[in-house]
């Protein structure tokens, strides 16, 4: 299932991208005693947003800020 893919990522030493409101949806609803949440994980509700990074490396209001 997700909840279990998810938590074997989470277990993992691993980064770990969390992007879209489904997946955040899922990550929320998991007892937090199932996994470490360490500080390689990032949570964004912002799931095109997310692809968009990963594709090209920035995003327009990052470009902005350099």
């Amino acid at each position: 299932s997700t909840k279990e893919v998810l938590k074997s990522v989470l277990n993992s030493n691993t980064q770990t991208i969390i992007g879209g409101g489904d997946l955040v949806s899922v990550f929320s609803s998991l007892d937090p005693r199932t996994y470490k949440l360490e500080p390689n994980v990032f949570v964004s509700t912002g799931g095109g947003a997310t692809l968009d990074f990963l594709a090209n490396g920035t995003l327009p209001g990052i470009k902005a800020l350099g």
